[in-house]
């Protein structure tokens, strides 16, 4: 049966930190379109046809980018967290104001994130850095796509030279790419052979049972396709 799914985010802000996915099975959607339908800046909900199939994003990404990053670091840069997948609007996006104009304000990518910390020389306090890769997922007459747009590294410490690491790290996000981007093509190798009508992010794992879960969407992000 189709399903609604809601989503509120403790945090008070979309597709950010922890929740708890709510799924109602339904006789009929009542002419919803499949996919995210925006209700505050806190909550959305899903409407999701019994034909959808969902991919489980954080688990594969982080097994399959982790090992291809850490050999690109250097020995004076540590990977200190898990590699995690997120919703996040085009508005959110990191250089957004790059290029404000280049999607529409809701576009959802998927953010492909890590941290780093960097020990530098004694004369500069160590810094630590949030690499971001953004995936922006989509349909391309039926197939699925899922293209690396661009990057974005922020960096906290560092001084009194913290733009120097910002640039180095900035390096090393862009020579994360590829390896962002041929883990993608991985997790979507199922669908390749099928066309499909729909596709949307969903927040975690994107589960429809009925079971009390707690999530974190800050970590994890699952793709739905609906044929």
């Amino acid at each position: 049966m189709p399903i609604i799914s809601t989503y509120i985010f403790w945090s008070g802000n979309l597709f950010d930190g922890f929740f708890q996915p709510s799924n109602e099975k339904k006789s009929s959607l009542s002419g919803l379109s499949p996919g995210l339908h925006f209700i505050s800046n806190f909550q959305v909900f899903a409407a999701r046809p019994d034909s959808e199939k969902t991919i489980d994003l954080g688990p594969i990404v982080n097994a399959q980018v982790a090992p291809q990053i850490v050999p690109i670091l250097g020995g004076d840069i540590s990977l200190t967290s898990s590699i995690q997948a997120q919703i996040t609007p085009w508005m959110k996006v990191g250089y957004f104001w790059q290029k404000p104009n280049a999607h529409s304000t809701m576009t959802l990518f998927v953010r492909i994130h890590f941290n780093l910390h960097v020990n530098t020389p004694w004369y500069m306090s160590d810094a630590d850095a949030d690499v971001s890769l953004y995936v922006l997922p989509g349909l391309k007459n039926g197939k699925v796509t899922a293209k690396v747009d661009g990057a974005w590294v922020k960096v906290h410490g560092g001084w009194p030279d913290g733009q120097a690491i910002a640039d180095k790290l900035g390096k090393i996000a862009i020579k994360a790419i590829p390896e962002a981007q041929s883990a993608i093509n991985s997790a979507l190798a199922p669908l390749a052979a099928a066309s499909f009508s729909s596709l949307y992010p969903l927040p975690g794992n994107g589960t429809q049972s009925a079971q009390f879960t707690i999530q974190d969407a800050t970590a994890d992000t699952a793709l739905a396709v609906v044929p």
